[in-house]
């Protein structure tokens, strides 16, 4: 008897060995490859959501610079404009300053 029951110990392990490598380790192989390709694809969307980030922040800096740079322009023809004395106040017109006129007289 002891004989027979080696050789059922021998068939199951044969056996358990057989569904092991036809069934799951095929199986487990498989799922690493897809947690490789999605452990990959979340690094990826993690670097894509990143280079947008930085890309809304440039567009976002380029933008304060223009704004920036507007705003100074507006006080300089402001302060520009504010040097012109109107000659008919009810018309809108305007004399041209006399120091802009004694620069363009050594210009020319």
């Amino acid at each position: 008897m002891a004989e027979s029951e080696c050789l059922r110990w021998v068939f199951a392990l044969t056996s358990l060995r057989q569904v092991l490598e036809e069934e799951i380790l095929p199986a487990l192989e498989k799922l690493r490859k897809e947690r490789a390709a999605y452990m990959q694809w979340v690094a990826s969307s993690e670097n894509l959501d990143r280079l947008r980030r930085f890309c809304i922040a440039h567009e976002f800096t380029a933008a304060k610079q223009l704004q920036d740079d507007s705003e100074s322009q507006m006080q300089s023809l402001q302060v520009r404009e504010s040097q012109y004395q109107p000659i008919w106040p009810s018309h809108g017109a305007y004399a041209i300053p006399s120091t802009m006129c004694a620069s363009r007289a050594m210009a020319s």
